[in-house]
């Protein structure tokens, strides 16, 4: 579930790249993919789990746009947990605060392990946090609703 949200943002870089930046040639197809993903594929919970993964939420090239948070935050409200107690854990895996947090190996585990393993190692000094994010980790992807396609 974390790399659906990054692979749409890669699949489209790729066709305006192809296309050497020419929006006139590249627009139609977006259109047909933005269609796709914005009426079958995007949820709340694809943001949630790009944010939350830390191979991608350390990268330089991140982004944590509106839409991003705005899914992000729907998704741990509707999990039912302690949202300020959230909101303070939130700040301290943002900024790779704490000893486990701020430790080498925690910072190699971020692209070396699979997300859900990460945070079952490196998380517990942010429960709430953590518990969300293995479960929305460790979703598994489901194709079901494009099989007709």
């Amino acid at each position: 579930m974390g790399y659906i949200y990054e692979g749409m943002d890669r699949a489209k870089e790729a066709i305006r790249s192809i296309f050497a930046g020419v929006e006139d040639k590249y627009r139609p197809i977006w259109d047909i993919i933005d269609r796709r993903w914005h009426n079958q594929l995007h949820r709340p919970i694809h943001a949630a789990a790009y944010y939350l993964n830390p191979s991608f939420r350390f990268r330089a090239d991140f982004k944590a746009d509106e839409e991003v948070l705005s899914g992000l935050y729907s998704v741990v409200q509707r999990m039912g947990t302690d949202t300020t107690t959230t909101l303070l854990e939130m700040d301290a895996f943002n900024n790779a605060i704490g000893a486990i947090f701020a430790s080498q190996l925690c910072k190699e585990g971020r692209t070396k392990l699979h997300p859900d393993r990460w945070w079952q190692m490196f998380g517990p000094s942010t429960p709430n946090l953590q518990k969300n994010a293995i479960r929305i980790l460790s979703q598994p992807c489901n194709a079901s609703r494009c099989e007709r396609n």
